[in-house]
């Protein structure tokens, strides 16, 4: 069973309609509206019912994935974590632009080593 909750959307706000959603969803979960392990209902019903895109929706799942308040299992759905679950089950997520990771430092890309690999030395006349 899916939990179904009444969210109101307001697309006319300057506030993204993801953000929206997440702070809609995530005040559920924190009033205990939403119950621990309770399923979602399917990302595409969600979409289809507030009359905006999946993409939309699954960004604004994926924020409260990654904020540890939902666990996404594959082949199973989303439910809402238990209380004392306070991080992603899986250890730091990587980021959806390659592999770079929050708890690894990276290089500034405009140090002079990396400069230098695109910009050709010109010999000294």
């Amino acid at each position: 069973m899916s939990a179904s909750l009444p969210l109101a959307i307001d697309k006319a706000s300057p506030v993204p309609v993801y953000h929206q959603l997440a702070q809609a969803m995530e005040g559920a979960i924190r009033s205990g509206a939403l119950a621990p392990d309770a399923k979602l209902e399917k990302e595409s019903d969600l979409a289809a019912r507030l009359h905006v895109s999946r993409p939309t929706v699954r960004k604004a799942l994926n924020q409260l994935v990654d904020a540890g308040l939902l666990v996404r299992t594959p082949w199973v759905g989303i439910h809402v974590a238990d209380p004392g679950q306070l991080s992603h089950p899986r250890g730091p997520k990587a980021s959806h632009f390659g592999n770079r990771r929050p708890d690894k430092p990276q290089k500034d890309p405009s140090t002079i080593e990396s400069i230098r690999r695109y910009v050709p030395v010109l010999p000294a006349v």
